[in-house]
């Protein structure tokens, strides 16, 4: 029995469309490198870790990992050990690439893929006419002439795909590998390691989302479901165009009206009504938008319906998106939507700028910046104002105002605003990150931590002679023969000590999980929380219910609640037919051939079995599958 269950399957699409499940925080190192050296900064640690090599490196970073090329060898550090490894010897590495915490090597016809769970590289067979390698959720693909190799985080090994044709076209997303030959269509399961094909007669346009894929022709549309590993097309549309994606879900535009696939429901969507002027198809956290004339049309997960706005008088200029949360310009008004509080409009003339972040939005006027945020939907001024505003930068649904000498920080979650105060020398530059600011000067850097809603000012620091880099909250900057990292944690600057020229600084996030945060809604696998992995779910042998009473002692099996032994039900009696129903198990009736020996008996006693029998006929006249046993 197969059983969606609607709720567990948007959070697990909300998570891949956002990049984080609910409970999740995420951390950060820095990879930088000098001469003969290459170094990474640890948040867990807040500290630098140095590994000399044989040459200058080229530095690479990928989910809180760095990898280090230095000739035949490829060093990696591994956030959970806080230490550097080397790899077997790999000749002519012509690119590396990272996902997840892993790397790939290519080279001229093999790619070296790097586990970080194992510490350990493995080399995939001989790829003809290798061209690239591309990456999606720590899993790799190496594109060669006419067909691919995938390698598979889960059991860490290599496994060629079928051969799909000279020219293929290869898309990766969410961990899974979409590939594309003419009218022929593949998708590669993560969780399977398998290839599901279908085809598309007249395929014009194909696109992922969130790990999902969808195709479409003038007339139908094919849409692959990593939650079930299935193809899936629907026809009878005129001139389909406009395929647009959105945190697993896919639109397009049918004639004058819109169909949608649903990712929560894992199937298509009613036909929106004509709706014929409609311009741009907007996609953001699993909603849809369009403008038709001085109105927006919305759509929302699960609601089979397009939502009409009210009426907006002057509409111009382009629908904004963030997070599932739509903007749209009017005259003299400004007006916002998100799927809980739907339309508001702001009253604010002379729009400079309006900019999105974390499901929020802010407009920017000729000295002061108007905030809207979905829990509190009206549209707020702020109290400051400023001749001199030039920029307005967001980050995780918070927002940077900055001035000739001074940023004002705006913290989403409780509406306030926070000055910098006067910046001398200030350079006009603001780096954001995880919904940090960062204000660069000549010699200090000042730093807006939205966690405690303050600023703090760096040490003294010599004139930048690199970037300045962020993310999720931390900063790394190059200032002369040092590296300063910034830890959001403790608000602290650690520098490398003295180095000879420094190369890039790459910065290499990781997820984070809590306990509680890892459920996927699946009986059949635990949920752990691996705190240098991230979230895991591994299938478990549990007991289970596959809601076949036809079945006992079901257990899991490889994610999936397999069924038991069979339901013995030979009637004990005799003349009986015994069969199992799947709703109500073991039934059974009257055998209409057979004539059951009856003893003397009273007429009392033959009329008391004769009523008996009747009644056990009685409510199984229904049409079910069942297993017929007779005695």
């Amino acid at each position: 029995m197969i059983i969606r269950c609607a709720q567990a399957r948007l959070a697990v699409l909300v998570a891949l469309g956002l990049g984080l499940l609910a409970g999740e925080a995420r951390a950060l190192n820095f990879c930088s490198l000098a001469t003969n050296r290459a170094l990474a900064w640890n948040e867990a640690a807040g500290d630098w870790v140095e590994q000399s090599l044989g040459s200058t490196p080229a530095v690479y970073a990928s989910g809180g990992n760095c990898a280090a090329l230095a000739g035949n060898r490829i060093w990696t550090y591994r956030r959970g050990t806080s230490s550097w490894s080397q790899s077997p010897s790999i000749s002519g590495v012509l690119s590396v690439v990272g996902s997840d915490g892993n790397f790939a090597a290519q080279t001229s016809s093999r790619v070296w893929a790097y586990d970080q769970a194992t510490d350990s590289w493995t080399q995939s067979p001989t790829v003809n006419g290798l061209g690239s390698v591309l990456a999606a959720g720590g899993n790799f693909a190496a594109v060669g002439s006419d067909r691919a190799q995938v390698w598979n985080r889960a059991d860490g090994n290599w496994a060629q795909s079928p051969t799909f044709g000279n020219g293929f076209e290869l898309l990766a997303s969410g961990g899974n590998f979409g590939a594309r030959e003419g009218n022929d269509l593949w998708a590669w399961r993560r969780s399977t390691g398998s290839w599901a094909q279908t085809s598309l007669s007249s395929l014009t346009e194909w696109m992922s989302s969130a790990g999902n894929f969808a195709a479409r022709s003038g007339s139908k549309l094919a849409v692959w479901d990593d939650l079930t590993g299935l193809w899936t097309k629907q026809g009878g549309y005129s001139s389909l165009s406009q395929l647009t994606g959105s945190a697993g879900s896919f639109a397009a535009r049918s004639g004058s009206a819109f169909i949608v696939w649903d990712a929560v429901a894992g199937s298509f969507d009613a036909v929106s009504g004509s709706l014929p002027g409609a311009t741009d198809l907007v996609g953001s956290g699993g909603h849809f938008a369009t403008s038709v004339g001085n109105r927006v049309w919305t759509w929302e997960p699960g609601s089979s319906t397009w939502t009409e706005s009210p009426q907006i008088s002057g509409l111009t200029g382009p629908l904004l998106d963030s997070e599932g949360s739509f903007a749209v310009e009017g005259s003299s008004r400004v007006w916002a939507w998100s799927p809980a509080s739907g339309w508001s409009e702001g009253d604010i003339s002379g729009v400079v700028e309006v900019v999105g972040s974390g499901g929020r939005f802010a407009a920017r006027v000729s000295s002061r910046v108007w905030t809207w945020r979905p829990a509190a939907p009206a549209w707020a001024k702020s109290a400051w104002s400023n001749s001199s505003l030039s920029q307005l930068l967001g980050s995780e649904g918070n927002f940077a105002a900055v001035t000739s000498n001074r940023v004002f920080a705006f913290d989403g979650s409780d509406d306030s605003w926070n000055d910098s105060g006067s910046l001398a020398s200030f350079l006009d530059l603001v780096v954001a990150s995880g919904g940090n600011f960062a204000a660069l000067r000549s010699t200090r850097i000042n730093v807006w931590n939205a966690a405690t809603d303050s600023w703090s000012e760096s040490p003294q620091l010599n004139t930048f002679t690199g970037d300045v880099v962020g993310s999720d909250g931390n900063f790394a900057a190059t200032i002369s023969n040092r590296v300063y990292a910034y830890d959001r944690s403790n608000e602290s600057w650690t520098e490398t000590g003295q180095l000879t020229s420094i190369g890039a600084v790459e910065a290499s996030s990781f997820p984070l999980c809590s306990p509680g945060g890892c459920g996927d809604g699946n009986a059949c696998t635990d949920d752990i929380c691996n705190p240098d992995l991230g979230c895991q779910n591994p299938g478990n042998s549990d007991a289970c219910d596959d809601g076949d009473l036809c079945s006992d002692g079901d257990v899991c099996s490889a994610g999936v609640c397999a069924p038991g032994p069979l339901l013995d039900c030979t009637p004990a009696e005799p003349c009986q037919i015994g069969y199992c129903d799947a709703l109500l198990g073991c039934v059974s009736e009257p055998d209409p051939g057979c004539e059951v020996p009856v003893p003397a008996l009273s007429s009392l006693g033959r009329a008391a079995l004769c009523a008996s029998i009747a009644l056990v006929g009685l409510g199984f006249g229904a049409a079910r599958p069942r297993r017929s046993l007779r005695a």
